[in-house]
């Protein structure tokens, strides 16, 4: 969920704001692992085209969950923020962030991702 603001008197740029959740899961029958996080967004866009959005701003992951259900131990890493670039076509964004976590013994796991988003936003009435 987020917001668009339009900069006045530049109808080609603006900046967005939003916070999801994040949850992934594994395919397995005999375990429940998964991921979560909620991340938080910030970004400058600049409409190269009618519908031709290309985005760069930070995001923020907090409350960063991995529970291995038994298989492994449960960790609790510590919130990261990192640079994040999208090109979206009417509503659809490829976005590539680059980040990393740390958990409670100091060590590093790559935390980089490609993924794909969608979003609209409200008209002016």
């Amino acid at each position: 969920m987020g917001g668009q603001f339009q900069i006045p008197k530049a109808e080609m740029l603006s900046i967005r704001a939003a916070v999801g959740f994040k949850y992934v899961t594994t395919m397995a029958d005999n375990a429940h692992i998964r991921l979560t996080r909620l991340p938080v967004y910030l970004t400058g866009n600049w409409m190269a085209a009618k519908q031709l959005r290309l985005g760069a701003g930070i995001v923020n992951h907090q409350i960063i969950r991995y529970k291995a259900d038994g298989f492994g131990e449960d960790i609790d890493l510590t919130g990261s923020t990192g640079p994040m670039f999208e090109v979206a076509y009417h509503g659809v964004a490829l976005r590539y962030t680059s980040m990393k976590y740390k958990d409670q013994d100091n060590f590093n796991y790559s935390a980089n991702s490609i993924g794909v988003s969608f979003s609209t936003t409200i008209p002016k009435r």
